[in-house]
């Protein structure tokens, strides 16, 4: 079972409330916008992203030192050819392969390696539905996944909602993509605000009020 968790968005509707008070741009347009700079924070925050910046190589890196732990090639009759299962019973609940692990001789190994190398991305990938439906591009490396997830936009009347949604976490990594969810949206909220007091001073300048 996938986790889910939900995270309080008071402060960011409240910096989204603020930034709309000093734009001359729709409420749906400035909403849909912020949604799509947003999405493209939660992918930067998603395993194996961190940082707010797209991590293929270090996913890649930690694939390979996970393999290297727990495997050793040999065209021996009696290696281990079922490199899946031994794997998946070897990782921990993070998904990772622990330090000390006795090495299993495993024939096809760059096989195995290669195809595990391929699955880089995937968690992120959830994010890759809301951010087709928001607009935002993502690395290839990320969309050529299909992992579950979606993007909505529900407009009723004058109310509109945006609901992004990943359901790609590993249980694992639960704490991991909440705690970077609030840091992406933390950014988002001190970028609206720092963009909220640049037009009131930008305004004050002009009316004289304050000085340049």
């Amino acid at each position: 079972m996938k986790p889910r968790f939900e995270v309080d968005d008071k402060a960011f509707q409240g910096a989204l409330r603020k930034f709309q008070a000093n734009s001359k741009r729709s409420v749906t347009a400035n909403l849909k916008q912020q949604a799509k700079l947003l999405v493209v924070e939660l992918v930067g925050v998603t395993p194996p992203n961190k940082k707010f910046e797209m991590n293929k190589k270090g996913g890649e890196t930690t694939v390979k030192n996970d393999l290297a732990k727990l495997f050793k090639s040999s065209k021996a009759a009696k290696a281990e050819r079922n490199l899946s299962r031994v794997h998946t019973s070897a990782r921990n609940r993070r998904g990772r392969v622990p330090k000390g692990i006795a090495k299993v001789k495993a024939a096809g190994l760059p096989a195995y390696r290669k195809l595990m190398l391929a699955r880089v991305g995937k968690m992120a990938a959830g994010w890759k539905n809301a951010a087709s439906t928001l607009g935002a591009k993502l690395p290839t490396w990320i969309t050529r996944h299909n992992s579950p997830g979606f993007g909505k936009i529900k407009a009723t009347g004058r109310s509109i909602e945006v609901e992004l949604s990943n359901k790609s976490v590993y249980s694992g990594q639960k704490g991991w993509v909440e705690r970077g969810v609030k840091a992406a949206m933390r950014k988002r909220y001190w970028a609206m605000i720092k963009r909220v007091d640049f037009v009131q001073k930008q305004a004050a300048q002009q009316a004289g009020l304050e000085a340049k």
